[in-house]
């Protein structure tokens, strides 16, 4: 049994923590008991007991998170816990909940636990007085930007900047995100950037255009080398990063090779498509936050997975090139519309990027890709019924998923 098995528990999602350059500073992990139909925190001891034991023996806390920081929900009858003694001081930050109580106990256990080296975050701080005793504590306060108002995030951040750092959480619009940057936030937390901001022009650039047609191209049943060839051999970047690629060490070549025809069947149809879907979604995701592009490549395996899992193995593919398609409007900065006049969709895929509520099977795949990422566990479960799969392997396949998306190259 593989450790993404093990994880049959839990249903554990991540969400992205950004600095001010939209470059990924953490995850805050989000998680709920499988077996039960909701989450309402009735037992969050039992819940984090759960999940750190899953982190910790199961899944590996550098399989989740990539090597950045973890935030973690710890309630209030966990912080004096030894269970947060065993996580490493360096990948985790303590997260207290808003209903933590700032006792004398509570503050001596919070004492403790950074003079141990743990960082701690105070999660949806308004400004609330009574909470003013763990807030001088923390390392990281998390602004609730949907509960503060903007006189409090004005307030809290005229107050506390340049003493810990701020987190502006809840932001999901550009202009949120701009505006809590521009008062001295220095992390943010949303989808704020996991939305378009079109760009009103006659059409998609030339080279990206290239790209996306590539990207299309790749997830045909068979591979068409003259077509390959005709998109690769006018973009002098793609030819040069190919004949890189087979010059490499692992192909240990005994000749040179002779053109770019060449050098694709010595890769080998493959190893062929694994290299130009990476250097695609390398230059699709040019001058973007790295997550956007992370998240393409989570939707799009985990969709081909889910197709799988659901009966539709014979069109893997198609929900690949869904997956991929889902977040090419933000990496193009162009709405869906004018994405699919450019590239040929079947109509399931068409239905699916531009009426999301359709219905169909490609629709439901992305709704669930979806409630993964934001942790939404009672639409996940509420989907999963209806494609007759347990939440618990599509959450599994999610996780499989973050794991092949980080591993691809900076």
């Amino acid at each position: 049994m593989t450790p993404v098995e093990n994880a049959a528990e839990v249903l554990l999602a991540r969400q992205a923590i950004l600095d001010a350059r939209q470059q990924v500073y953490g995850y805050e992990l989000l998680y709920r008991s499988a077996g039960a139909e909701a989450f309402d925190g009735s037992d969050a001891e039992s819940a984090t007991g759960t999940v750190l034991a899953n982190l910790l023996c199961s899944l590996g806390l550098e399989n989740v998170t990539g090597g950045k920081p973890a935030f973690i929900n710890f309630p209030e009858g966990l912080i004096g816990d030894s269970l947060a003694a065993v996580l490493p001081p360096e990948r985790v930050v303590i997260e207290l909940l808003e209903t933590v109580r700032p006792t004398p106990e509570v503050i001596a256990h919070c004492r403790a636990l950074k003079e141990r080296g743990y960082r701690l975050a105070l999660d949806d701080y308004t400004g609330a007085p009574e909470l003013e005793p763990l807030a001088g504590l923390a390392d990281i306060l998390k602004v609730d930007f949907l509960l503060a108002g903007e006189a409090a995030r004005c307030q809290l951040a005229k107050r506390y900047r340049g003493k810990l750092r701020l987190l502006a959480e809840k932001v999901e619009t550009q202009e949120e995100f701009r505006t809590a940057r521009e008062l001295g936030y220095d992390l943010f937390q949303g989808y704020f950037f996991a939305k378009p901001v079109i760009v009103r022009r006659k059409d998609i650039p030339a080279n990206k255009l290239r790209l996306l047609r590539l990207l299309a191209e790749l997830e045909q049943p068979e591979l068409e080398f003259a077509r390959l060839e005709e998109l690769i051999r006018d973009e002098a970047g793609l030819v040069y990063k190919l004949l890189r690629f087979v010059n490499s060490a692992a192909f240990q070549l005994r000749s040179p090779v002779a053109s770019i025809r060449h050098a694709m069947v010595l890769a080998g149809e493959r190893q062929l498509r694994r290299w130009a879907k990476l250097v695609t979604m390398a230059g699709l995701g040019a001058g973007k936050p790295r997550e956007l592009v992370t998240g393409a490549v989570v939707r799009a395996h985990l969709l081909e997975a889910v197709a799988c899992e659901t009966g539709f193995e014979e069109r893997a593919a198609e929900f690949f090139l869904l997956g991929m398609l889902s977040r090419m409007d933000v990496l193009l900065d162009c709405s869906a519309e004018e994405l699919i006049a450019h590239i040929p969709v079947s109509e399931p895929v068409r239905q699916a990027l531009l009426a999301p509520g359709c219905g169909n099977e490609h629709c439901v795949a992305l709704a669930l890709a979806e409630a993964c990422e934001r942790g939404d566990w009672e639409r996940l479960i509420r989907l999963s019924r209806r494609v007759d799969a347990e939440p618990g392997a599509i959450n599994r396949h999610y996780l499989e998923a973050l794991r092949l998306a980080d591993a691809l190259p900076a």
